[in-house]
C-alpha cells in the first residue's frame, strides 16, 4: 500500500505542477484585459496561489518522506541510527514519520486520479491553443477562435481542468489514510489555520474562474462576432458537458 500511495502522490504532484505552470510567458500589460473588479481580484490571487502550491508541495514531500522512511525502517534488519533520530525528533505528535496508517482509500484514489486527469485536460488545452494560451485574460495580434480539441466539447476546458486538480488534491488530503489526517499534525492550531487559509484561497480561485467565464465569453463575442455565436450555439456548455 505504501508504494501505491507514493504513486498516487506522484500523480498529484505532477498534476499540480502542470496546472500551476504557465505554458507561455505573460502577455504585455497593453494586451492584458481587465474588464471589471473580478478579473482584478483574480490577478491579486497570484501570490496567495504561490502559497497554495508551496504548502501542497511541502505536505506531499513530508508524506513521501514518511512513507519512504517507513519502508526502509521495516525492510531493515537493524534499526538504523538516522531513522531512530528522525523518530525522536518527531515524537511530539503520534505517527508523524510513521506511514503505518497512511494508505490508499477509495476517496484518496479518486482524488489522485481527478487531479491527474484535470492536469491532462490542461495539457490538452495548452497544446490546442499553443501560443495563444496565457493565464492572463488577453487578446493577441492575429488572435483566432480555437474550436478544436477539448474546445469542441466545452467552451472553457482549461478551467474545468484546474478545478478538477484543486478538488482532487482536497479529496486526497482530506481522505482517511492521508498523512495529513493520520499523522495527527492536523490537530495543531497553526496547521488548522494554514489548512483553513489554503482552502479559502482554493475556493476563491474556483469561484473567480467561474465568475470569469461571462467576461471571457463577452470579450470573445465582441472579437469574433458571428463566428463565436455559431460556436457557442454548437458548444453550449462552459465547464461540464450536459450540465453547466
Amino acid at each position: 500500500m505504501s508504494f501505491a500511495r507514493l504513486l498516487c502522490l506522484s500523480l498529484e504532484v505532477a498534476g499540480m505542477w502542470i496546472t500551476a505552470s504557465p505554458p507561455n510567458p505573460s502577455p504585455t500589460k497593453q494586451r492584458c484585459l481587465i474588464p471589471n473588479w473580478r478579473e482584478e481580484f483574480l490577478r491579486k490571487l497570484a501570490w496567495p496561489c504561490v502559497f497554495l502550491r508551496t504548502i501542497f508541495w511541502l505536505t506531499a514531500l513530508t508524506e513521501a518522506m514518511a512513507i519512504v522512511t517507513n519502508m526502509v525502517y521495516l525492510s531493515s534488519k537493524s534499526r538504523r541510527p538516522f531513522i531512530m533520530e528522525f523518530t525522536l525528533i518527531t515524537s511530539s505528535f503520534p505517527h508523524a514519520l510513521s506511514a503505518e496508517r497512511v494508505a490508499v482509500t477509495p476517496l484518496s484514489l479518486l482524488g489522485s486520479m481527478t487531479t491527474f486527469l484535470g492536469a491532462m485536460l490542461r495539457v490538452s488545452c495548452y497544446n490546442t491553443l499553443g501560443k495563444l494560451f496565457t493565464f492572463e485574460l488577453s487578446l493577441h495580434r492575429g488572435h483566432r477562435l480555437i474550436t478544436a480539441g477539448p474546445y469542441n466539447y466545452i467552451r472553457h476546458p482549461s478551467y474545468t481542468g484546474m478545478i478538477m486538480t484543486i478538488i482532487g488534491v482536497i479529496c486526497s488530503n482530506a481522505a482517511k489514510g492521508s498523512w495529513l489526517r493520520e499523522s495527527g499534525i492536523i490537530h495543531f492550531p497553526l496547521v488548522q489555520i494554514t489548512v483553513a487559509y489554503w482552502l479559502t484561497v482554493a475556493m476563491a480561485v474556483i469561484v473567480s474562474l467561474v465568475l470569469r467565464i461571462p467576461n471571457e465569453d463577452e470579450i470573445l463575442r465582441q472579437a469574433f462576432g458571428e463566428e463565436w455565436t455559431a460556436w457557442s450555439k454548437k458548444v453550449k456548455y462552459s465547464l461540464i458537458p450536459g450540465f453547466y
